[in-house]
């Protein structure tokens, strides 16, 4: 396979990479983190599109500024961020980079499990 890629591919501390690119640790909670993510973007549309309003100041500050597309991006943006410094953190202390990893998909939660009751009730 190395040579299939011209030899990109190394072999650093027991993990493959391609490219350079680092291997991530905790895909499978990533993923749940992405999309709880896109959850809570979803379900704050649908609140937003029925006349309901951001409740974080910073992200409504976002909103005013930039519309729903500034707000996706700055939601994103906060996820990606999580997900690097996670990894990052996982590569010397993988119980911390996981544990914080968790709180976040935890915390990303609350919002949707609240707009999911607003939006039913």
């Amino acid at each position: 396979m190395a040579e299939a890629v011209g030899g990109n591919l190394a072999r650093s501390g027991g993990s493959q990479r391609w490219l350079g690119i680092p291997v991530l640790r905790f895909v499978a909670v990533d993923l749940v983190l992405v999309l709880v993510s896109a959850a809570d973007v979803l379900f704050t549309w649908a609140i937003l599109s029925r006349g309901g309003e951001e409740v974080n100041p910073i992200a409504r500050l976002v909103l005013d500024s930039w519309q729903l597309g500034g707000l996706v991006v700055y939601k994103y943006a906060l996820i990606v961020l999580a997900i690097v410094l996670c990894e990052t953190v996982g590569a010397r202390r993988e119980m911390l980079g996981r544990s914080v990893l968790h709180i976040g998909v935890l915390l990303t939660l609350v919002p949707v499990v609240w707009s999911t009751w607003l939006l039913l009730r």
